[in-house]
């Protein structure tokens, strides 16, 4: 997205939300989870599939009619990404959602109750973007989120998770190494 937040870092100066995912983060859950056919949240510079909307398209307004849908949404307005996702897992399509790991909002917590899965990523991600294009880490630590119907309508079926920066899963110990 191109739309601009504040820099969190502070300073006051504003960053542009269209950072693209890491290609070996992608690549990692698209072995694992894909293959994803729809980005939802893109421009022509950072879609990873090829079907994506653009924020002139507006993702939020369009039909989500994918078997599976990869979602980096821009990082300024996570709430309305994570209702639409959870509306695309209820029509019978597996969401998976790049984000950050802010476990105390709201949108944290409609989201726990409603994924299959949810993978905590053991280190910071690195993304690429105009105003760093040899990429930089995030400032925030990072979760994937995973919507499938089973996560809405099976009790008991979700999971949480641990992975590294390419998307494997690791152990507790795996966790823990330094």
């Amino acid at each position: 997205m191109s739309k601009s937040f504040p820099n969190h870092r502070g300073h006051g100066k504003y960053a542009p939300d269209d950072y693209r995912t890491p290609d070996d983060l992608f690549e990692g859950l698209d072995a694992r989870f894909g293959p994803h056919t729809l980005d939802p949240a893109a421009n022509e510079q950072n879609a990873k599939c090829e079907a994506f909307f653009t924020v002139e398209d507006n993702g939020l307004f369009q039909t989500w009619d994918h078997p599976k849908i990869w979602v980096n949404p821009p990082w300024h307005s996570i709430d309305p990404w994570v209702d639409k996702a959870i509306i695309a897992a209820g029509d019978g399509s597996e969401v998976t959602m790049l984000l950050p790991a802010r476990t105390g909002t709201k949108w944290f917590g409609r989201a726990l109750k409603a994924a299959e899965s949810i993978h905590f990523i053991r280190g910071r991600v690195g993304f690429h973007g105009p105003h760093s294009p040899e990429g930089g880490k995030s400032i925030e630590d990072c979760c994937v989120i995973r919507f499938t119907e089973l996560g809405l309508t099976v009790p008991g079926a979700r999971s949480t998770r641990l992975m590294n920066n390419v998307g494997e899963e690791v152990t507790a110990g795996g966790w823990l190494a330094i």
